[in-house]
This record gives C-alpha cells, sequence and structure tokens, in this order.
C-alpha cells in the first residue's frame, strides 16, 4: 500500500487561511444596528464592496490608502454611524470608486465629532457614486452627505444625493463641509434639506478654498 506524506505546514497554512477569509467583526464602537462587519473580496488590487457588511468593514477596518469599488448597491436601512469612513488624524487617501451604483439610506449621528459625512476626511478620490436619502446630524463643523472636509490633494468628482438630510454646526454642506486649498470637487448634484445651526452653511459646500465646478444645489438651505 502507498503511503500519502501530508505536510503539517500545508495543512496548517490552508486552516488559517480558511479562518481568516471568514473573519468578521461587530460594528465600531457608537454604531448600532448595524451589520456584522466582514471583510470584501480583494480583486487584482481592488477591494470590491456589495453588502452593508462590507461596507461596514471598510469604515471599521479597512486600510485608509487602498482602494474600493462598488459592485452592487448598499442599503443601510437601520444602522447609524456615529462617523463615516476616515477620520481627521487618517483621513481617506485611497482611492472609492462608486461604479455608478448607489448607497442609500446611510444615517449617522455623530455628536460633537468634527467632520462628518459618507467619508469624513479624503486627501484620496470619491468618484461616480450616488448616496440616496442620507441623513447626517452633528453639532461641530464639516457636516455632509458625501465628504466632511477635501483637503489638499482630494478630489470628489460625478457625485449625486437625492434626499439629503443634513443638520450641523459652522461650515455644513449637502455634499461637502468644506473644501480646503487645494482641493477639488466636480460635477455635484444635491437635493433635499440642510441646516447649519451656528454658521456657514451651502446647498453644495458649506466652505470653498479649493476648487468647485460644475455643481448643482438644490438642497434647501
Amino acid at each position: 500500500m502507498q503511503m500519502r506524506h501530508i505536510s503539517v505546514v500545508g495543512f496548517v497554512g490552508a486552516l488559517l487561511t480558511a479562518l481568516v477569509v471568514g473573519v468578521s467583526s461587530a460594528p465600531a464602537l457608537g454604531d448600532s444596528g448595524c451589520a456584522i462587519a466582514a471583510a470584501p473580496s480583494l480583486v487584482s488590487g481592488v477591494y470590491e464592496v456589495d453588502t452593508a457588511a462590507k461596507l461596514q468593514w471598510v469604515k471599521d477596518s479597512g486600510s485608509m490608502s487602498a482602494t474600493y469599488k462598488l459592485t452592487g448597491n448598499v442599503d443601510l436601512t437601520g444602522c447609524t454611524w456615529s462617523n463615516g469612513i476616515g477620520s481627521s488624524g487618517t483621513p481617506f487617501s485611497g482611492m472609492f470608486d462608486g461604479n455608478n451604483k448607489t448607497v442609500s439610506n446611510m444615517t449617522i449621528s455623530g455628536g460633537g465629532t468634527q467632520g462628518l459625512g459618507f467619508i469624513d476626511f479624503l486627501t484620496g478620490t470619491l468618484n461616480n457614486i450616488t448616496v440616496a436619502s442620507p441623513s447626517v446630524t452633528g453639532t461641530s463643523n464639516y457636516v455632509s452627505g458625501a465628504v466632511g472636509q477635501v483637503r489638499s490633494g482630494g478630489t470628489a468628482s460625478n457625485i449625486t444625493l437625492t434626499a439629503v438630510s443634513v443638520n450641523g454646526g459652522q461650515i455644513s454642506g449637502g455634499a461637502v463641509g468644506d473644501v480646503a486649498s487645494g482641493g477639488t470637487v466636480t460635477n455635484v448634484t444635491v437635493g433635499g434639506a440642510l441646516t447649519a445651526n451656528s454658521g456657514v452653511g451651502g446647498g453644495v459646500a458649506g466652505s470653498l478654498s479649493g476648487t468647485m465646478s460644475n455643481e448643482i444645489g438644490r438642497a434647501h438651505v
């Protein structure tokens, strides 16, 4: 009888790979009603996102310098985020390609956190995305439906926001809170309502030091 030799190292490695692929985690502290985060597939260097669980992973665990692409529409009904993707200290510097898909019913309740939106702080690229019926509430600066602050080197383009509800502090906007010097925003359409309780607000952007073009603002201020 011929004996088969099984590599213990190979077996353990395969087992660990299977375990890592299946890893999931609870939503970030402060979020409520959200899907358990699950890592998206990495295809040719791009993370493909098509569920609320995978988008939750991007926000909570994903690299802020990676490349992501929506490969399906994502509905966030029932989920409330305490913040969006990225932070002031670690802004999103990668690429998020919406791939002409839609993220719907995003709710963010951020209290006094500065910079709130689908992406809180952007130095990379956000493009080709529709954000439908977002509700974003905060009491500090840079509250918006898409990007809290587009910083130098950041680009937000080909973005549509429908039925926006933004209620923020100073420098809040329907699409972008602030376009800082060196930031670029192009081809943005916004419809909905905006309230800036303690300062400047705009239907598309609350404040502009960078470049903005081809915007249509139908958000009532």
